[in-house]
């Protein structure tokens, strides 16, 4: 499927008032403005786990995102591979994340911008006791580079975090 921003707008609208708690728009070609569609609908749902791996979400999407996981009863978030995402909307969502009922965050990603933001913020990224942040890495330099990263993280009290 490829629904794009305005397929998001149409499926969050047909969503309202139901009990959808499970929603994978993996790889729909959705942007920044299908994720505030998505933001938007995100208080008044039941939804629970959110994908939207492999689309086109940037910043603006992100930050939406980031905005209204507090008001939602969202608890897996699958932001990964979305490849416009910068240094900054990591940043953003991570201070955003404390009264979230998140407690699964995937920002998969082999871009090392991106993966310096991750290693910069993880302590935040981890938000409750049982949380974790999957990140996937590459099989190459980046997973090294990273390594002493995912063993902080597991030795620490705050979270998980899985490779």
């Amino acid at each position: 499927n490829h629904i794009g921003d305005e397929g998001a707008r149409d499926l969050m609208a047909s969503l309202k008032d139901t009990q959808v708690c499970l929603l994978n728009l993996a790889r729909n070609q959705i942007t920044d403005t299908g994720a505030i569609y998505i933001a938007k609908y995100l208080k008044d749902s039941s939804l629970r786990y959110l994908n939207l791996e492999w689309n086109q979400i940037g910043d603006e999407g992100v930050l939406a995102l980031a905005t209204h996981l507090k008001e939602s009863q969202v608890v897996h978030l699958k932001l990964g591979f979305n490849f416009q995402i910068s240094r900054n909307a990591i940043s953003v969502l991570a201070a955003n994340l404390d009264h979230t009922q998140l407690l699964g965050l995937d920002l998969a990603t082999e871009h090392d911008d991106l993966l310096q933001a991750l290693e910069q913020n993880w302590q935040k990224l981890i938000v409750a006791p049982y949380c974790w942040a999957l990140l996937r890495l590459s099989p190459d330099e980046t997973l090294q580079k990273n390594f002493n990263l995912g063993l902080e993280a597991l030795e620490s009290e705050e979270g998980r975090l899985r490779y």
